[in-house]
């Protein structure tokens, strides 16, 4: 699938060029084990009025979840090493780590590709009522219990997605985060 023809990359790229959703992603990933094309994946479907079933999301989790381990994390753990402790390697390298910095960004493309080509099971809802839907689903399929600073991550992406919702849609968005799986701060 080509950058063109899948709107979900190109809602991601859109998103995560607004003001403070790349920090609010990473910190949610490095802070909380949350996927950012996951929570991107919410947040697109939500924004298309779908509110993700169960079946749907845990699918996208599983095969995310393999993917993201085997191919993404392997390629980022290199970068990384490369930034903080390559012993000058990295000069002579030829500009292998932004090579594998472009691989680790084409990874995630792949999977938010096969993300936007996978058949969706959705109920109808309101957008930003059925993107909160969609992460509190995520964090509890995830596995991943939630602090405060990580739960005010979820509903500022919603703010930042979402800018014109409602007061009262904004509201009953919070109690639907409210209700996600909590760990004690």
């Amino acid at each position: 699938m080509d950058d063109h023809s899948n709107p979900f990359w190109q809602y991601s790229l859109k998103l995560y060029a607004c003001k403070g959703v790349a920090d609010l992603c990473l910190h949610l990933q490095d802070e909380s084990g949350l996927d950012v094309n996951l929570l991107l994946y919410c947040l697109w479907q939500g924004s298309l009025g779908r509110r993700l079933r169960r079946e749907t999301l845990s699918k996208a989790c599983g095969v995310s979840a393999q993917w993201k381990q085997e191919v993404v994390e392997s390629l980022r753990r290199a970068r990384r090493w490369m930034k903080d402790r390559d012993h000058g390697i990295a000069e002579r390298s030829g500009g292998l780590r932004e090579r594998i910095k472009a691989l680790e960004l084409a990874a995630e493309k792949c999977q938010q590709d096969w993300l936007a080509a996978s058949p969706a099971a959705y109920d109808d809802a309101a957008p930003v009522i059925a993107a909160a839907g969609n992460l509190s689903l995520y964090v509890e399929e995830s596995g991943s219990a939630l602090g405060s600073g990580a739960r005010d991550g979820l509903l500022g992406l919603l703010t930042k997605a979402f800018p014109d919702a409602s007061p009262e849609s904004r509201s009953e968005a919070q109690q639907l985060l409210a209700a996600s799986p909590r760990k004690r701060d």
